[in-house]
């Protein structure tokens, strides 16, 4: 039977005994099965697990994604998303998320490479900012994959302020004098504007809105 505390493998063997078209049903369609099912204890956070399993079946963009990459930590962490509020990662939560999504995808390929291997950009750059947020001076071992960005963080950079300031200026409304230079907190939060602002942009792109 399917709870709220089932794991996101236990959770695929189960759509593919149950369910074995599941990968080309309607999202919509799936949820409606399982709030019906007797063999399913219906919760938010169990709806939650089987998107996480459609993502990582299906997209690719747990690898090169920041936003997916933090939810799908967030849900196999047992933590529901909440809508507008912006819950942070430690890095032993995400130390924990990417073993969870170790295993699921070693059962599901049978690959023997460490996800935190196959991550973009993105995902690793959040990864160093939650190192920095944490207050680590020195990245971990289990870390090593964002180390270069870590490290790159981890000292003041005028080029790095220059252009997360150029994003605030345009999504903040707040000038540049407003904010002080060097300290290396700040240029973590500036960093996390600059991600909001690719991401604003590229939304704006998508929807051809000038």
């Amino acid at each position: 039977m399917l709870t709220s505390s089932s794991d996101i493998i236990d959770i695929r063997k189960f759509l593919v005994l149950v369910y074995p078209e599941y990968l080309f049903w309607e999202p919509e369609v799936l949820q409606l099965e399982l709030e019906e099912s007797k063999s399913v204890e219906y919760s938010d956070i169990l709806w939650e697990k089987v998107q996480v399993v459609l993502t990582l079946q299906k997209t690719h963009n747990f690898y090169d994604d920041a936003a997916v990459f933090h939810k799908v930590l967030l849900v196999v962490n047992n933590i529901l998303p909440s809508f507008g509020i912006y819950e942070y990662l430690e890095p032993e939560m995400i130390a924990v998320g990417l073993v969870e999504v170790d295993k699921f995808l070693d059962d599901l390929f049978e690959i023997d490479i460490p996800v935190k291997d196959l991550l973009d950009y993105e995902p690793s750059l959040f990864c160093a900012v939650c190192l920095i947020r944490a207050q680590f001076d020195v990245c971990p071992p289990f870390f090593f994959f964002c180390k270069d960005i870590f490290d790159s963080l981890n000292k003041t950079d005028t080029e790095l302020e220059s252009e997360v300031l150029s994003w605030m200026d345009r999504y903040n409304n707040k000038t540049t004098t407003q904010i002080p230079k060097g300290n290396k907190v700040l240029t973590v939060e500036l960093t996390q504007h600059m991600m909001l602002g690719k991401f604003i942009e590229d939304k704006k792109a998508s929807l051809h809105v000038t």
